[in-house]
């Protein structure tokens, strides 16, 4: 985070990237949605539309199937899923970047779901709320 409580850009290149997991986490208004907007352009300019898969959890009904940022004034469509392990029901390119939006609504399972999609070779962008 910079000294103003906002989170800093970061530019990942998913081409040259081996899977890891990336949280982008902070409290409310710390710029979490505008970070993992900039990392979503980043990688459909990179990868493609095919390969950037996004999720957001049931629980978070407040824009029905998609992900909004009032920063961007733009919206991306999501698969809403209400059990982490919904995931490897879709079809994922197996180099596909995997994207968790609002994380803490999510069941406790998430984190395994993450290091096997991880292990599997699929880099995942998780962004939530920190909940200290």
């Amino acid at each position: 985070m910079s000294p103003k409580g906002k989170i800093q850009s970061i530019n990942l290149n998913y081409r040259a990237l081996h899977p890891v997991i990336v949280l982008i986490y902070g409290c409310m208004r710390a710029g979490k949605t505008e970070q993992l907007f900039h990392q979503i352009e980043n990688a459909l300019q990179q990868l493609g539309k095919r390969r950037v898969v996004i999720f957001k959890p049931y629980l978070d009904d407040r824009t029905g199937s998609e992900i909004r940022s009032r920063a961007f004034d733009h919206s991306y469509e999501a698969h809403v899923i209400k059990k982490p392990e919904e995931v490897f029901d879709h079809d994922l390119d197996p180099s596909s970047l995997v994207i968790f939006d609002e994380l803490q609504f999510y069941p406790k399972g998430i984190t395994s779901v993450a290091e096997e999609l991880c292990g599997r070779g699929h880099t995942i962008i998780a962004a939530g709320l920190d909940k200290k």
